[in-house]
């Protein structure tokens, strides 16, 4: 880790525990969201004669909010596909990942509050070829943190509409990536 992101990093700490001390309000109770948008993997694509490296992404998460801008959650994302052709035959590598972690809500005001999100996650990669009548499918999975920042505006005490960055890697024949997603989504607290 290099000086500016090391410094980044301990920036971003010291405002979320800042804001945590500040924190008023937030989603408290049972929190259930979902979310779509865009994935990008962060692949070279050497090797292949087209590639692709966009595609839709999808993430639910459930929690239990605290009231002081914490949540613990569980978080299920499915990043789409990597695909790239080449010589006759077709590739693709699908990225999902589950698991736990938090996120915390710091207000901005009554209706709006900056979010992160950060975990750990078990990230599966499968990757599919298929060419000359054959296809084979093999698939790798690893323990990865994921983190995310994003916006949130409440439409009202128990709805608001989130828009977030999220990232995390995969790793598949000895080589990792990373995975980002923008999203759109919507989460209701009961």
């Amino acid at each position: 880790m290099n000086r500016s992101t090391k410094t980044l990093f301990a920036l971003a700490v010291s405002v979320l525990f800042a804001s945590a001390a500040q924190a008023q309000q937030g989603p408290s109770g049972v929190v259930l969201g979902a979310a779509g948008g865009i994935s990008k993997f962060n692949d070279s694509c050497e090797g292949v004669t087209t590639c692709d490296t966009t595609d839709r992404a999808i993430r639910f998460n459930a929690g239990y909010g605290l009231g002081n801008g914490l949540v613990i959650e569980g978080v299920m994302f499915n990043f789409g596909k990597l695909k790239g052709s080449g010589f006759g035959i077709t590739a693709e590598i699908e990225a999902k990942a589950v698991g736990g972690g938090v996120a915390y809500y710091a207000p901005l005001s009554p209706s709006t509050a900056l979010m992160g999100r950060l975990g750990l996650a078990n990230v599966k990669a499968t990757a599919t070829a298929r060419g000359f009548g054959f296809t084979s499918t093999e698939s790798e999975s690893q323990t990865a943190l994921y983190a995310g920042l994003g916006f949130a505006w409440n439409l009202s005490q128990s709805t608001a509409v989130e828009l977030a960055w999220e990232t995390t890697t995969l790793k598949f024949g000895g080589e990792k990536e990373a995975v980002s997603a923008a999203t759109v989504g919507v989460s209701f607290r009961f």
